[in-house]
């Protein structure tokens, strides 16, 4: 159900979900690679930049490293 919920998600702020693998152990969620850094990096410059200011606009999230 989700896979196919994912597969119908199509929006240009939205990350592209490839496939799903299994293995004995593990599942793995395949999705497109964006480039311009992490999601843990993006939260750092966030946080710096929201005690600078109120709130943090699309193109200076765009600008993460």
């Amino acid at each position: 159900m989700e896979q196919q919920v994912l597969n119908e998600l199509q929006h240009q702020n939205i990350i592209i979900f490839k496939r799903i693998l299994y293995s004995n152990y593990h599942v793995f969620i395949e999705m497109e690679k964006i480039n311009g850094g992490t999601l843990e990096s993006f939260i750092k410059l966030r946080k710096r930049k929201l005690n600078r200011k109120s709130k943090l606009d699309e193109s200076e999230g765009r600008k993460v490293e």
